[in-house]
């Protein structure tokens, strides 16, 4: 960490400032976790082909939800298959030091974070967790564990009668859907924390974008949110170029054009330290 980086979370820190670290697909690929939402591969089921754009949406769901519930449970299988990295087991770390001082925002549906025991209480997920389906007829709002039995699924394996059973709402007996925000889709509180995410944005000084792919909505809305407190400042950590970079500068931020793993932990390390 460079001394201009380590003077500005020390300052943020020692005056009693709030910390709100975003992660994105960046930091979910270091980890070996293929980006969920471009995938480029196309799923055949029962002699049909599907493309994801198609896959993740409520539209092809009501159509044809047993192909739109098998390319699901592939990926979390793929998903299974990563571990959380340094950035995930430093922000919980951090988490237990800081409390309400930090939150955590993520735009991925890889549960990481929660793999990494993270406080829920400090934890967004507002696009959703794979490892999670919901009543598809909205009964409850409750979440529910994808069940045991259908874990380590190939790609193109077939649903049998038995395993779509599986995927019967608790509650009402109704058809269950992927906790996943749809391309069809809007931001909600129920289901998602929009309000809660966008809340705690303004009550944020630091903002720490790691890894950012800028592929939703929601992370480009919290940086812009953050903007709206003139003490605020934005670091930006991502090998790739983001539309967040520019904006950190503008504001008086940084930004790097390193690894989220590379830098993150050290940020997260310097701000507990100096906070006491």
């Amino acid at each position: 960490m460079d001394a201009e980086l380590h003077r500005l979370v020390e300052s943020f820190a020692r005056s009693g400032g709030n910390l709100l670290v975003v992660t994105g697909e960046g930091v979910a690929e270091e980890c070996g976790v293929a980006s969920f939402r471009t995938d480029p591969r196309p799923f055949g089921y029962r002699g049909k082909s599907y493309e994801v754009r198609e896959l993740m949406t409520s539209e092809l769901f009501e159509q044809a939800p047993e192909a739109v519930w098998a390319w699901h449970l592939w990926r979390l299988e793929e998903v299974r298959r990563g571990q959380p990295g340094l950035v995930h087991q430093a922000a919980a770390r951090a988490a237990e030091r800081l409390g309400d001082r930090l939150r955590v925002v993520t735009e991925c549906v890889d549960g990481l974070h929660r793999r990494c025991q993270h406080p829920a209480e400090g934890l967004f997920e507002p696009q959703g967790n794979l490892f999670f389906m919901r009543c598809a007829e909205g009964c409850t709002p409750a979440l529910y564990p994808v069940p045991e039995a259908l874990l380590g699924r190939t790609a193109h394996q077939p649903l049998t009668a038995t395993e779509m059973a599986l995927l019967r709402c608790p509650a009402c007996g109704g058809p269950t859907r992927p906790h996943i925000l749809w391309r069809d889709e809007s931001y909600d509180e129920p289901f998602y924390g929009v309000n809660s995410v966008l809340e705690t944005a303004r009550r944020s000084e630091l903002l720490v974008m790691a890894g950012f792919s800028g592929h939703t909505n929601l992370a480009n809305k919290v940086a812009w949110e953050i903007t709206h407190n003139h003490r605020a400042r934005i670091v930006d950590i991502n090998p790739e170029p983001n539309p967040v970079a520019a904006l950190a500068r503008r504001i008086g931020g940084l930004a790097y054009r390193e690894s989220p793993s590379g830098l993150l932990p050290s940020i997260l390390e310097a701000f507990v330290a100096a906070a006491g």
